[in-house]
């Protein structure tokens, strides 16, 4: 799964005090910049735990719109889990760790 890969990429750089080469920067902004407000909003969500279906009544969309966002995203993000989404949100700055409902710190 290439976020949960360049999750531990990231932590194994940060480890050992180097800084992450600029093609891996440049790699992982082109990523988020080609994501849409909506999209970044929706995977914000889905990492928060919500369902499709919450999904789609905080944002006043229907189900299929969401169902098509997520199929969308992981097409073009290559992450075909909830997991995965969490991950790359996180590691992208869509939303803070201590964000996720049930942290415990």
């Amino acid at each position: 799964m290439p976020a949960v890969e360049q999750l531990e990429r990231s932590s194994r750089i940060q480890r050992s005090g180097r800084i992450a080469c600029r093609h891996e920067r440049e790699e992982s902004r082109s990523r988020v910049e080609t994501l849409s407000d909506r999209e970044k909003e929706i995977i914000a969500l889905v990492a928060h735990g919500l369902s499709n279906k919450e999904i789609a009544d905080r944002l006043c969309l229907s189900f299929h719109t969401v169902t098509t966002y997520r199929k969308n995203l992981s097409a073009k993000l290559n992450i075909h889990s909830s997991a995965g989404l969490t991950i790359f949100a996180i590691l992208h700055k869509i939303i803070d760790l201590n964000e996720i409902e049930g942290k415990t710190v």
